[in-house]
């Protein structure tokens, strides 16, 4: 006499398992997340802050506001900034929206074209440099560029 092995309620108590499996995984997941944003509900406080923006007509003018494409003079920081690892106490701005720690830029051209640079990041641009709205502004049609400082050390802001 042969014994007929029997697969199938096996193999469908076997999924039957694995999804039971998967739904304690997720249920487990989902109290966590619903616990997790409760905290986060508890913590979060909406509190209304006075719109105070920087003053756009107070400071030093950069450069000469009837030159367009040139680095302003070397400006000498009232503080040090640390700038990947190495410290700063001058800054150069640009007139095309950017400002760079390297010094030897000063009263030279400040080129806005990066087509022929390549992409960012690259050693063919300016280095040590924040270029922050970056693009070809020119200035000789109207308006400044102004710096100056502001705050009480140790949180001034420049």
């Amino acid at each position: 006499m042969k014994h007929q092995i029997i697969t199938k309620p096996i193999f469908l108590l076997s999924v039957f398992e694995q999804i039971q499996k998967v739904n304690k995984r997720f249920l487990a997941f989902a109290c966590s997340l619903l616990w997790f944003i409760n905290v986060l509900q508890a913590q979060y406080n909406v509190v209304s802050i006075p719109y105070l923006p920087y003053s756009y007509t107070t400071g030093s003018n950069a450069f000469n506001q009837s030159l367009d494409d040139v680095w302003s003079q070397a400006i000498t920081l009232p503080f040090s900034f640390l700038y990947f690892g190495q410290q700063y106490n001058q800054v150069v701005i640009g007139s095309n929206g950017l400002l760079s720690f390297d010094v030897s830029n000063a009263n030279q051209p400040c080129d806005y074209n990066t087509i022929n640079s390549g992409t960012l990041p690259t050693t063919n641009m300016y280095t040590n440099s924040i270029m922050g709205v970056y693009h070809d502004i020119d200035i000789t049609l109207g308006g400044t560029v102004k710096y100056y400082t502001t705050g009480t050390s140790p949180n001034r802001r420049f």
